[in-house]
């Protein structure tokens, strides 16, 4: 569950109803990690050819509006946070394995600034996946587990990224985190464009874009059985891409329908859509 009110994630016990913090604090973007500098004499002169770049470790930081919780089958937690028009993707490794607290320990739990009641020196549990400028608005997994697709608005339009996952991601150093950019040689792959639209190509006169918080609950992208994309591009627009191009192969519109909110299929294969007063399905197949 993400509690956005605690700015935290918590896995609710089914036996005893306890609320066990998964994620609490995050590793910073990172363009927020600083440089220091150092000098290693005392005249000025010499400061200038002494001088040596210090990586700071940064301090991690409390995750604001964790959403989009995804768990692949490594036993891994995905879920996104938006802050400052920045879109991340976090990963909470082997998160199944996470022990459960206590009821009496969860009342307590609170309060607690960290995953854990004690002090955790060494925090890497938590590692960011993809980075970019932008909004998050979903996460899925494609039909065979082996891709992740990532749903991001922008002010001039949307697009959808795959990064690919294996479970040797669990054993990565996390030197070979992905983002938005060119992957760097010798690093796993990073994500790449799957699918880009400008909101020109929308109809609607009004496009709802939030730069700072996307304040959605729901993801905007889903995936079906056969691998398909269904993602809300435009207001009331539903676009299809095919799991192998990203081609467009098809599209559901509802004119004079509210924006759509939320998307997802259910248990019985039929695609749910929310809008802010409406709960619709729709039998795709």
């Amino acid at each position: 569950v993400a509690e956005w009110g605690e700015k935290r994630i918590v896995r609710v016990e089914g036996d005893t109803g306890a609320r066990t913090p998964l994620v609490v604090l995050v590793p910073p973007p990172a363009h927020h990690e600083k440089i220091e500098m150092e000098s290693q004499g005392q005249e000025e002169e010499e400061e200038a050819s002494h001088e040596s770049e210090e990586v700071s470790v940064p301090e991690w930081v409390r995750v604001q509006r964790p959403n989009h919780l995804t768990y692949t089958p490594f036993g891994d937690l995905l879920f996104s946070d938006n802050r400052d028009n920045v879109g991340i993707v976090y990963r909470l490794k082997e998160a199944v394995h996470v022990q459960p607290i206590s009821a009496e320990q969860s009342r307590d739990a609170h309060g607690w600034e960290r995953s854990k009641m004690e002090d955790q020196a060494d925090q890497n549990n938590v590692d960011i996946l993809f980075q970019t400028d932008g909004v998050i608005e979903g996460l899925a997994l494609g039909s065979d587990y082996s891709m992740l697709y990532i749903l991001v608005a922008s002010p001039v339009g949307k697009t959808v990224y795959r990064l690919p996952l294996d479970s040797d991601d669990d054993e990565d150093d996390g030197s070979g985190d992905a983002t938005s950019n060119e992957p760097n040689e010798g690093e796993k792959e990073s994500a790449s464009v799957f699918y880009s639209m400008p909101f020109e190509d929308c109809e609607e006169d009004h496009i709802d874009y939030n730069g700072n918080v996307s304040l959605s609950v729901g993801s905007k992208l889903s995936v079906d059985a056969q691998g398909t994309l269904y993602m809300i591009t435009c207001p009331s627009t539903v676009t299809l891409l095919s799991r192998e191009q990203g081609r467009v192969i098809g599209t559901l519109t509802s004119q004079g329908s509210k924006s759509f909110t939320s998307i997802g299929f259910g248990e019985d294969g039929y695609l749910y859509l929310t809008s802010p007063n409406e709960l619709r399905r729709v039998k795709t197949r």
